[in-house]
Parts: structure tokens; sequence; C-alpha cells
């Protein structure tokens, strides 16, 4: 359901969203929303609810599961089967040695 409330813009550019509104939303200090020109339309959302709605449209849109959380965990599965195999030795990659061993091609040096 729409709830329209009218508020003014401050001197500085402010705005003040009203208290019921805020509360609805589970708006408190600090919270983040981004703010969205729609034609001539000023639209706000929690970043929360963006950020999710936008991984569900490309969870759909992939037709499955992140390729990062399926590589993730088949790295977490190999692991914890060489485990035995290291002797106690932890193996620490960085991002660019870890690109390094996921894209380079065998013999590129």
């Amino acid at each position: 359901m729409a709830q329209t409330e009218r508020v003014t813009i401050g001197p500085r550019g402010r705005l003040v969203i009203p208290a019921a509104v805020r509360r609805r939303l589970g708006l408190e200090p600090g919270s983040v929303v981004l703010v969205r020109l729609e034609g001539e339309a000023l639209r706000l959302e929690r970043q929360e609810v963006a950020s999710n709605r936008l991984q569900g449209r490309y969870a759909k849109a992939a037709g499955g599961p992140s390729v990062v959380e399926e590589l993730l965990a088949e790295r977490r599965q190999e692991a914890h089967r060489n485990a035995g195999n290291d002797q106690g030795r932890a193996w620490v990659l960085d991002a660019s040695a870890l690109l390094a061993l996921l894209f380079d091609e065998p013999g590129d040096g």
C-alpha cells in the first residue's frame, strides 16, 4: 500500500524522512539508502533491500547457485581432503596468486 507524506527540502538540500516512514522501513541513524532518479520521481531504497533484489534477479538469470560459491566449496573440499598430506603446514595465497592459479593456462609461466 502506497503512503504519501509531504516534506520540505531544507536550505542545505536536506530532506527529513517522516518518523512513521522511518519506523515502517526500519531506518535508523546510520542506515544506508540508495537514491535513484526515475523520470521525474525520486526513489529511496534501503541498500540491503536493493542488494537482495539484485542478488535474486541475477541468481534467477544464472539459473542456479553462484559460480564463486561453487568454486569456494570445491576448494574447501579439496583442502579438507589434502589436510593430512600437508603435515600441518598452512597455505596462504594472495588474490593475484589465486587468480593466476584459476585463469592462467599451463605453460604461461
